[in-house]
């Protein structure tokens, strides 16, 4: 039974082409804003709606109205999200936290371009 697996699938380290729309649309949780920006910060509201993009290979939040740069996120699964972006998935933050310096986002993915 050698090359065999109890489960039936073999993993060689990465996903296979047909499991990677299912990952894109299932990364979503809470998010740490890296760098938020203060001009924007003052003025962050609970419950405010974010564009995710991909600018220079950062993970950005966009205000939907103004189309301002908030911040960037950088949450664990990084090298994932960049990749889903990258295909054309879109993301979302909604803001659910302001303490201090910080801000937390809800990040959720909304589908495909």
């Amino acid at each position: 039974m050698s090359g065999s697996s109890s489960s039936g699938r073999s993993y060689m380290g990465g996903l296979s082409i047909s499991d990677e729309p299912e990952e894109c649309m299932e990364i979503k949780g809470s998010v740490r804003v890296v760098s938020p920006t203060m001009t924007y910060f003052s003025t962050v509201l609970i419950n405010t709606t974010l564009e995710v993009v991909l600018s220079d290979a950062i993970v950005v939040l966009l205000n939907h109205e103004t189309g301002d740069e908030v911040g960037s996120l950088n949450p664990s699964n990084i090298t994932k999200l960049k990749e889903c972006l990258e295909q054309g998935y879109k993301y979302e933050a909604n803001i659910y936290n302001k303490d201090g310096a910080s801000i937390d986002v809800q990040l959720t993915c909304i589908g495909k371009k």
